[in-house]
């Protein structure tokens, strides 16, 4: 049976068919293995005739797809030619190659591939070519189709004859802009949702072998919206008050005037000929630059209270301790092409990173046999969790979307990942670029008996097997889907973008109960050092907990409201929106309790997790060293709308995103890190990492990453209604909210022969939930 590993891959933007690339934190999986299967055809398209190979066995990729040009006549940017080019939707958001081949006239007779670069949404996308020659012509001689930039096998190719496709590049060397690579301080801020949504310098746009994912675009979050609605132009959305505080490089600037913060583009350059189609590169890097001026002006000082800091080493360590590297075997019972069903286990995928949330000890008892640790993920790494809950009538018809469909209804998980830190492990900043040593390596448990099937990854990684099953596998407790009223679920949901079986809308965080014998483990810990290791990590995360409890509970943070749920209380963009409602829209002071603490930022977002490195997981951080950090993190173009998530839970699924999510500068930690905790300056958790941009290579952590807020205080046309992912039990706050950690915890524990029952009281719902 072919391995099938998968890369969870989201949807591209296209700006004047230029395209810009986001990756979502995804799973860190191995190579897949693929058994090719060419499947020639001869078919005609519209651009002539066309060779279409099939290299997969999804019977779905074997229909032609058409591949139309934007324009014959290449780019040129940075020393590099760019070609843009469509797909078909049918093939959007995978990763495009292009094979240029050069006509008789040129000069050089090989054939010469571009990068390998993701579509968007509708099939759009650009690709760049290194050693063209200026001046000639080129035709299409074969277009690639791949699941991710990891893999190394297409799922689909066309090939073309000579004449077909043909393209030319320009007549001399002078490049059409300089779209040269932002400065640190400035890279992260440009943001434009419904323009450019982290639009890369396309020399850049590197093939590193790395899975590289495309998020659906999102357009900018207009605070001047009294009804959030987000269907401005570019410059109503740019039409923004200036803030209190100016970034390092740029005090020297003058504060934008509120009413005209971008400034109009300038078409009078030297040689201007209105006959001849203007340079849209130039014209969007001019765009660009003036947004980023204006964006570096806007960022908002952060409420300070130093006496409740925590040092930049102590956030890392806590985020450390709470930690655990995770990954799932499981079946999927997928039917295959020959009408077979799949029922090989799939190690290791996917890999992600998980933290405690919370935790109980049986019947409330402290210290007693079995502990249940409430882990949390994103819902793109617990994507195959199949059927991880009890299955008769009443769970269904509670959660249905927590099941399989009836053709996958076997689908489950076999066995699970655990993953520790070794004590030693390095949280020292290092250079974007450079590598952590073996001190950084995990040490792995797996909840099964030694097989073949991981004889893959025994090479790279420590694996400790543990057929005695000192924990468990994963129980759902909650992912983030379709948490609302019928009604306000349906309206989330982007039909315009989702075809699939079964529709439902997500915000990407997830938690699971993992039973723990404990007493089992303390016996297995006196005799086995890496079962000690174990023992001493479980302990340490609890205690971060129940510290966390005590310190948030004691005394006023900002954007808390000091209650014994020690998370972000009230986000970010939901501050930023109150400023600019009536007052009759405001949020209740008391209500919410907002007083003179609660901030529009924060001055770090500290984020560590176990990102895949050659094979093999490993504790990565952000905010590597000689970065240029701004001194607060969000500025007006950080805020997005979440991403759409794809076969989540099921093969035939796909969830439309909702709420806000946020990016961060220095952050980009490579794939496996989806899930890793986020914490401020006063470690208080604010969120889940989900999202980076692309990356140069596997250690590039200088771009900007993003993660899912966990809480939404203000209802937002777009990004949906008011919600708490961890308690939503609070009606009067979440009054079209449904399901929650704790909502869903309460039921389950309720349940006659729960695995819940009697794990309902919780560090954090002392009482019970």
């Amino acid at each position: 049976m072919t391995k099938n590993k998968r890369i969870f891959l989201l949807s591209g933007i296209s700006v004047l068919a230029t395209t810009g690339i986001i990756a979502v934190a995804a799973s860190c999986t191995n190579e897949q293995k693929v058994d090719d299967k060419k499947v020639d055809n001869q078919t005609k398209t519209n651009k002539g005739l066309v060779t279409n190979t099939t290299r997969n066995n999804n019977p779905s990729n074997k229909n032609k797809f058409n591949v139309t040009l934007h324009s014959s006549v290449l780019n040129y940017v940075d020393q590099k030619h760019n070609l843009l080019l469509n797909v078909g939707s049918e093939y959007a958001r995978k990763v495009v190659e292009v094979e240029l081949k050069p006509n008789s006239s040129s000069s050089n007779a090989s054939s010469i591939k571009s990068t390998k670069v993701a579509s968007d949404t509708k099939g759009d996308t650009t690709v760049v070519f290194s050693g063209l020659e200026h001046n000639k012509s080129y035709y299409v001689s074969a277009v690639n189709i791949y699941e991710d930039l990891r893999k190394t096998t297409p799922i689909v190719s066309n090939s073309y004859l000579e004449n077909v496709l043909v393209v030319k590049t320009p007549s001399n060397n002078k490049e059409q802009s300089s779209n040269k690579q932002i400065e640190p301080d400035d890279k992260q801020s440009s943001n434009d949702q419904t323009k450019q949504n982290e639009q890369p310098n396309p020399s850049d746009q590197k093939d590193s072998g790395s899975p590289t994912e495309t998020p659906t675009p999102n357009k900018q979050m207009n605070f001047d919206d009294k009804k959030g609605s987000n269907d401005k132009t570019d410059n109503q959305n740019n039409n923004e008050s200036s803030t209190n505080n100016l970034n390092s490089n740029s005090q020297t600037s003058p504060v934008p005037d509120p009413n005209n913060s971008v400034p109009k583009l300038n078409n009078s350059n030297p040689g201007f000929d209105p006959n001849v189609q203007p340079d849209l590169n130039a014209l969007l890097e001019q765009f660009k630059k003036q947004r980023e001026q204006a964006d570096r002006l806007n960022r908002p000082a952060s409420k300070v209270l130093e006496n409740l800091k925590i040092k930049e080493d102590e956030a890392y360590k806590k985020i450390k301790n709470r930690s655990f590297a995770i990954g799932f075997n499981s079946v999927d019972y997928a039917k295959e092409d020959n009408g077979g069903i799949n029922q090989s286990v799939i190690p290791f995928e996917p890999t992600g990173t998980g933290w405690l949330l919370d935790y109980a000890w049986k019947d409330g008892k402290e210290n007693s046999d079995e502990l249940m640790l409430y882990i949390a993920t994103n819902a793109h790494v617990y994507k195959r969790a199949f059927n991880a809950i009890k299955d008769d009538e009443k769970h269904r018809n509670k959660f249905p979307e927590y099941f399989t469909q009836d053709n996958q209804k076997q689908a489950k998980i076999d066995s699970f990942v655990l993953a520790i830190p070794k004590k030693d492990a390095d949280l020292n900043a290092i250079e974007s670029g450079t590598s952590y040593g073996t001190t950084n390596d995990l040490k792995y448990f797996i909840n099964t008996k030694d097989s073949a099937t991981f004889s893959l990854d025994k090479g790279s990684k420590q694996i400790t097997f543990d057929d005695s099953k000192v924990f468990e596998n994963p129980r759902t407790v909650f992912v983030a889907l379709n948490i609302f009223d019928q009604e306000n679920n349906d309206k989330l949901i982007d039909k315009l973008n989702n075809h699939a079986e079964r529709k439902y809308i997500a915000k990407d965080f997830a938690v699971f109960g993992l039973k723990v014998k404990y007493k089992e483990l303390e016996q297995k810990a006196k005799i086995n050092d890496k079962y000690k290791l174990l023992l001493e990590h479980i302990n340490n995360a609890t205690k971060s907990v129940d510290e966390d409890i005590k310190k948030f509970s004691d005394n006023k943070h900002p954007n808390h409201d000091q209650g014994s749920v020690p998370y972000l209380s009230l986000d970010y963009p939901s501050i930023w929106e109150d400023q600019n409602k009536p007052e009759s829209e405001k949020l209740n002071k008391d209500k919410y309790k907002i007083d003179d603490k609660t901030s529009l930022n924060t001055q770090r977002a500290y984020i560590a997790g176990f990102p895949g490195m050659n094979g093999k997981q490993m504790l990565w951080r952000n905010y590597p060293k000689n970065s240029n950090i701004p001194n607060d993190v969000f500025s007006r173009s950080s805020f997005f709308k979440g991403q759409q998530i794809e076969h989540i839970l099921d093969a035939n699924t796909t969830a439309s995103g909702f709420g806000f999510n946020a990016f961060v500068d220095y952050s980009s930690i490579f794939f496996g890190a989806s899930g890793s905790l986020v914490v401020n300056e006063y470690g208080l958790p604010i969120g889940i990492y989900s999202t980076i941009t692309r990356v140069d290579n596997e250690k590039d952590v200088s771009k900007r990453g993003g993660f899912t807020f966990l809480v939404q205080v203000h209802d937002d046309n777009e990004k949906g209604p008011a919600h708490n992912l961890i308690d939503g039990s609070d009606k009067d706050k979440f009054p079209k909210q449904f399901k929650s950690y704790r909502e869903n915890l309460k039921w389950l524990s309720e349940q006659e022969n729960s695995e819940f029952k009697g794990f309902n009281k919780t560090a954090i719902f002392k009482s019970g939930v």
